[in-house]
């Protein structure tokens, strides 16, 4: 056996190599530009891009459902149009034939429709959890020395359940009030367009209005879900660390660390439901301003002979769809796509891990070592400044046992994973039999 003395700084610190030396190592966590309520939206879209064709599927689904409601308010125009000139309705027999035959097109495409969305969301859940998990198994020591596992758990958890939600049932709902928008302000426009160009005034207020409160919504969600994770972590040490824990009666500071780390939570918790709330409410009070506005005006034209009751009430029916649709976008979908912001922040954080060390293009395939371990003038330094091994260089023939001595920290621990290419030497060669380790498959 032979033992072997290295020189390095006996004092390693767990942190990122710099960049300077090797191209490969990078320096920190990622940075991602905050995800807005429009990248979010656009986020989901992406998932979605490999279903396009059923995609198509659906919106023509949910289309086929929408006209239907359309249709129907257009119909109360034209009978009450008729009873109230001719007192009596041609044709109702057909009419409502038609609306008997369109209300079971209608929902059995919506019901279609709900199923194509089940089914795909979930694949399109499973799949992004194994992007993930097969991310993670290809991360360096580097990745995991600086993340807690809670901060990873908790993407797999608490920011997969706010895709899953996202993705499936509130992007159908995000689908179906925008499409119920979009097709009826035409009609409307149509019945009395001077009642349709002050609705839109009136709603493009209201988006205005939401411009302003978002962005800030959206960072106090991204917040929130930073402290979450960082509580799932504390509470996993707190486990695992039990046996200490009782050994030195070290409960009372455990409970008050974690009522700190509840108490920050509670603050930012409420800021971020709080602004959610903020979001919904003033876009609601914006609808039902809208509503009232279009009552009195609407009156006013039939008093006036400017428009009849029956387009008045088709009228008013179509923008109550439309009202509707835009009170749920803004009390239900948007707060849930605003919470989710925060998770497909981390979750793209997590994605745009890159590798320490990965396999060249040549990289080859080497077989069990016959020859030896050969070290040449290795260098390595965790942070970039202080070298925590200098300038070591060794040699090891095959079959040879041996052992690595010196204090805690001395780097023994930092040369094995130089050797299994867990990090990658900031200067200087290793080569086995011959071939430098970074030309060598890390799988062979």
């Amino acid at each position: 056996m032979r033992s072997t003395r290295l020189t390095m700084d006996d004092r390693p610190q767990l942190a990122v190599v710099s960049q300077g030396d090797n191209p490969q190592l990078h320096q920190g966590p990622p940075v991602v530009p905050p995800v807005t309520l429009l990248s979010g939206v656009r986020y989901i879209l992406r998932l979605w891009q490999p279903y396009w064709l059923q995609a198509l599927l659906i919106f023509l689904l949910m289309t086929t459902y929408l006209l239907f409601k359309t249709y129907v308010a257009l119909t109360g125009r034209t009978l009450i149009d008729s009873l109230q000139t001719t007192g009596k309705v041609e044709n109702l027999g057909p009419i409502l034939g038609t609306l008997a035959i369109g209300f079971f097109i209608a929902y059995g495409a919506r019901l279609r429709a709900e199923w194509l969305i089940a089914r795909h969301s979930i694949k399109i859940l499973n799949q992004l959890r194994v992007r993930m998990f097969t991310h993670l198994q290809h991360l360096s020591q580097r990745f995991y020395s600086r993340t807690p596992i809670g901060s990873i758990l908790a993407r797999f958890s608490g920011d997969l359940v706010e895709i899953e939600r996202t993705a499936g049932h509130k992007s159908r709902e995000l689908m179906l009030d925008s499409l119920e928008i979009l097709y009826n302000f035409p009609v409307i426009f149509y019945l009395e367009w001077r009642l349709a160009c002050l609705a839109l005034v009136l709603l493009g207020f209201t988006v205005y209005l939401l411009s302003r409160f978002l962005p800030t919504a959206t960072t106090a969600s991204y917040q929130l879900k930073g402290d979450e994770a960082e509580l799932t972590n504390q509470l996993q040490e707190n486990v695992r660390a039990q046996a200490v824990i009782r050994a030195f009666g070290l409960e009372n500071q455990m409970l008050t660390r974690f009522e700190a780390q509840i108490r920050a939570l509670q603050g930012t918790g409420e800021t971020a439901s709080f602004l959610r709330a903020q979001v919904s409410l003033s876009a609601k009070a914006c609808l039902m301003i809208s509503r009232i506005t279009l009552i009195i005006v609407g009156a006013l034209f039939v008093t006036r002979g400017m428009m009849t009751i029956g387009s008045l009430i088709a009228f008013l029916a179509l923008i109550e769809l439309i009202n509707s649709s835009a009170d749920d976008l803004t009390r239900n979908i948007l707060p849930d796509f605003i919470a989710a912001t925060g998770g497909i922040q981390r979750i793209k954080e997590l994605l745009l891990e890159r590798l320490d060390a990965v396999d060249r293009p040549d990289a080859v395939a080497i077989p069990r070592l016959q020859g030896a371990i050969e070290v040449e003038s290795v260098s390595f330094s965790y942070t970039g400044e202080a070298h925590n091994l200098h300038e070591i260089d060794m040699t090891i023939p095959a079959g040879t046992s041996v052992a690595f001595v010196g204090p805690s920290g001395s780097g023994k621990s930092t040369l094995l994973s130089l050797l299994t290419r867990a990090y990658e030497a900031t200067s200087g060669v290793i080569k086995f039999d011959g071939v430098d380790l970074r030309h060598v498959q890390r799988l062979s």
